[in-house]
């Protein structure tokens, strides 16, 4: 775990109870999207001790490591595309990003930088630092980001790299149903 200090981290854990609510709708929805909440435990209104996922690495720690796009690194780790590693590390980054995108635009999560997105061991995507939620934003300013949610180049080549391929249709077709799902239960949610 982390021992953090200096920051408020009470919308941390009211975003990460609201993704662990998201979880349980698409479970019971039966959907294939999963979102990866961790558990942060204010202990004072600027302190608090957070869980640290494992087996994850932030897109700048890979940057640090291994010169090169996302789909080096997936390659990498998981093999060429067009193999079974690489196919399942795709599949699970596909699940985890349809939920994240839809998480992100609900939730209108902002301050999406390399140091906020991990990847896991299994390829799944997570996000990290709640900390500027709604219309809370750094640098006190209301000014919503210019995209709602966070869709890279890079993340759209380890999706194929094309609108057109299967992965990437998956994708659409994933995000769509998490967000249906997700509204169809909304009274029940607030």
């Amino acid at each position: 775990c982390i021992f953090k200090h200096g920051d408020d981290s009470r919308q941390d854990q009211l975003a990460l109870q609201l993704i662990s609510l998201t979880n349980a709708v698409l479970r019971v929805d039966r959907l294939a999207a999963t979102a990866c909440p961790y558990v942060v435990l204010p202990t004072q209104p600027d302190a608090a001790v957070i869980e640290v996922l494992p087996g994850c690495r932030s897109r700048d720690q890979i940057g640090k490591v291994l010169d090169g796009p996302l789909i080096d690194y997936y390659t990498h780790q998981f093999g060429p595309v067009g193999t079974r590693a690489f196919a399942d590390a795709q599949w699970n980054f596909l699940r985890s990003l349809a939920a994240y995108a839809v998480i992100s635009y609900l939730l209108q999560v902002k301050d999406r930088h390399n140091g906020n997105i991990l990847y896991d061991s299994e390829g799944h995507i997570a996000h990290i630092d709640f900390g500027f939620i709604f219309e809370r934003s750094p640098g006190g300013n209301i000014k919503f980001e210019s995209s709602p949610f966070k869709l890279t180049r890079e993340m759209i080549d380890v999706l194929g790299g094309d609108p057109t391929t299967e992965a990437f249709q998956a994708f659409v077709q994933l995000t769509v149903q998490v967000f249906l799902s997700l509204r169809r239960r909304m009274c029940y949610v607030m």
